[in-house]
């Protein structure tokens, strides 16, 4: 057996999630369940050893790092409460002639998390039981070398996607060739948007890793052209936006952080295959796309403000429905899914998305799950998140278990990989408050896989 045979399940996984529009539901979800399963079965059978290491030793020292890590305890208690709305859900609309008003009946268990239909909940439980087993063997199955490869994979299987539509496109436009399937273009736009965005961060990070190293070659800028065309042919307006400002501020970063580090040489390689091609593709995007929804919707929009907080009609009426269900049911929510059944209650029909989600992840997940249900996944990616900060501020500037880090380190002593990481995760998070961005499970998963890979960049405590 492969050592690394748990990442490769990981792999397919984030692969797999990313195919959702192509195969039916039920297989889609049975085969990502049984992927990650699968996955965390040959952590626990092989995980990663070094090179004085037994198997046994590497097995009794995975087991010792899952039990003392908080992060698992947070999220097998975020899985055990929406297997709970699985089980307890099933629930339907009913009549009441006495008071003159549809409701729906009550569940089983009265007080306990439910859903109105089970089905939605079971998918909301296997995708929090893959973001959960694919954090945990990320972070204590795999090494540093199998947390670069997933997103190294993730990174060209995205531009391979990419490339795919450029050249659906163009087969399209030259020779007539129509109904060519558009893969997961043909999600919704907010997410593939979104999505791409992570992408084109990942890209960029493993450039600049690269380029600091000495090794970065042309073929590294392959995957940030495709992933930044990714976003673009996503056709959402903030995501869009947001990929313009992310790499405008790459460029600052690079200048000020890695320019002193190169060679004229590899300055202008750099220039010519990684700054060039985003001026010339973006210049020819805005001059012959302009019937794209990114100019249509600016101009109809009126003002920057209306773009960027929620460019889709209605949106300020979905977040306010989102908000006064979470404001009846505080705790746990109406379930999975309860925001599209619970929502004509609450005079929300005209403007009700096509896709049927409020446009903002925080609301909706509110009013599906509550405070008590969104506060274990926050708990849960709360362990990890704050464990780096620890890390940042109680570390003196020394080198880390993986290697030497570089002379001059910005923004707390960040790695240059880590910086880009961080700043692509944040601006996902940031479209999510205009879009059902982690509602989709290739968004989902591939956030989650980030943030887990991104310690693997952050400098060692040492113990004094």
């Amino acid at each position: 057996m492969w050592i690394n045979s748990c990442t490769i399940h990981i792999i397919l996984a984030l692969i797999f999630s990313a195919w959702v529009s192509s195969l039916p539901l039920i297989g889609f979800w049975t085969g990502l369940l049984w992927i990650v399963i699968c996955g965390i079965a040959l952590g626990l059978i092989d995980p990663v050893r070094k090179a004085e290491e037994t198997v046994e030793q590497a097995r009794a020292g995975f087991l010792l790092r899952l039990i003392h890590d908080p992060f698992l305890y947070a999220g097998v208690a975020a899985i055990g409460f929406f297997l709970s709305e699985a089980l307890n859900g099933g629930r339907h609309l009913v009549y009441h002639p006495k008071v003159g008003e549809w409701a729906f009946t009550l569940p089983v268990w009265r007080w306990g998390p439910s859903s109105v239909m089970s089905a939605d909940a079971w998918r909301t439980f296997t995708l929090a039981f893959a973001c959960i087993g694919i954090c945990a063997v990320l972070r204590h199955a795999t090494g540093k070398a199998g947390r670069m490869l997933v997103l190294q994979c993730m990174s060209w299987h995205a531009s391979a996607l990419a490339l795919w539509m450029v050249v659906r496109l163009a087969l399209q436009q030259f020779l007539g060739l129509y109904g060519l399937p558009s893969l997961i273009f043909s999600a919704p736009s907010d997410a593939v948007g979104a999505y791409y965005v992570l992408m084109l961060a990942i890209s960029c990070a493993l450039a600049l890793d690269r380029g600091i190293l000495g090794q970065f070659s042309p073929w590294m800028a392959l995957p940030l052209i495709l992933n930044f065309s990714g976003v673009l042919l996503s056709g959402h307006p903030p995501s869009i936006l947001v990929a313009w400002a992310f790499t405008v501020t790459y460029i600052l970063y690079v200048i000020l952080f890695a320019w002193p580090l190169f060679s004229i040489v590899q300055i202008t390689k750099k220039i010519v295959f990684g700054v060039v091609p985003f001026l010339i593709g973006g210049a020819l995007y805005v001059r012959y796309h302009s019937v794209n929804l990114f100019i249509s919707t600016a101009y109809a929009s009126g003002t920057w403000g209306d773009l960027i907080a929620g460019w889709m009609p209605g949106y300020q009426k979905s977040v306010e429905a989102a908000f006064r269900i979470w404001g009846q049911h505080p705790w746990i929510g109406v379930g999975s899914g309860g925001f599209k059944s619970f929502a004509p209650m609450h005079g929300l029909v005209e403007f009700m998305r096509e896709d049927r989600h409020a446009g903002n992840d925080l609301a909706e997940y509110l009013c599906e799950h509550g405070l008590l249900g969104c506060g274990l996944v926050a708990l849960a990616f709360g362990t990890i998140i704050i464990g780096y900060a620890r890390r940042l501020a109680l570390l003196p500037e020394v080198s880390n278990g993986f290697g030497t880090l570089p002379d001059r380190c910005l923004l707390f002593r960040m790695t240059p990989i880590a910086v880009v990481l961080s700043l692509g995760l944040t601006w996902v998070g940031v479209l999510s408050f205009s879009g059902a961005v982690f509602h989709s499970p290739f968004v989902s998963l591939s956030w989650c896989a980030t943030v887990t890979c991104l310690g693997s960049f952050l400098p060692m405590r040492r113990a004094i």
